[in-house]
């Protein structure tokens, strides 16, 4: 099932706009009604495996998923315009952590996030070795909320496990612990093995 531009984001219930083609002869009618009983039949198992990707996607956020998503997190990243660092969200007692999901839950269930996630501290910082009289001695960098950033972490494995789930595994690229090296090798080791059989091959002729 395709990934990009996912089935989650498009799905809705109702009547399936698509209509059979015109057909002629007496059997039309019951041929359009078959067509339109099995149109409508898949598109409700369609429909269905769409809520549950969205429920996998849109669900309640677990005190685990927090856990797994600080893991990932460096204590030492400076705080955001929430002036609050991760080595404080990682001690986080079980209260304030089911209160966290909560409230991420409530982003992800209402589609409205807290102001201060849009906002970012911004920090100009200089190069080394460079003179400091020179504004091309310094790059700028954006510091965010350090709450977005277990809520960002938290959907992206969310949209990985779904994408493992479907995609073949013909598909290396964009996949983790995997590259396209594998597929290279795997089409050298094809043409190798079909030289062999063929030389296999010519040589029993020969010896027959």
């Amino acid at each position: 099932m395709n990934m990009v531009g996912g089935p989650f984001l498009v799905r809705g219930p109702g009547p399936c706009p698509l209509a059979p083609p015109p057909k002629s002869g007496a059997g039309k009618h019951t041929l359009k009604r078959k067509f339109e009983t099995k149109v409508r039949k898949e598109y409700q198992q369609l429909n269905h495996s769409y809520k549950d990707e969205d429920e996998d996607l849109t669900g309640p956020v677990t005190s685990q998923e927090i856990h797994t998503a600080l893991q990932s997190t460096k204590s030492s990243k400076a705080a955001g315009p929430d002036e609050n660092f991760p080595s404080m969200l990682k001690h986080l007692g079980k209260q304030a952590t089911d209160w966290l999901a909560q409230a991420l839950t409530n982003a992800i269930s209402g589609g409205k996030y807290p102001i201060t996630w849009k906002l970012a501290k911004f920090l100009a910082m200089q190069k080394p070795k460079k003179p400091t009289n020179n504004p091309a001695s310094y790059r700028p960098i954006s510091l965010l909320c350090c709450t977005f950033k277990p809520f960002e972490r938290i959907i992206l494995n969310r949209i990985t496990l779904l994408f493992e789930e479907q995609t073949p595994t013909e598909q290396v690229g964009f996949r983790r612990q995997r590259n396209t090296i594998e597929q290279v090798l795997a089409v050298t080791n094809y043409v190798e093995a079909r030289f062999e059989m063929k030389k296999n091959k010519k040589n029993w002729r020969s010896f027959h």
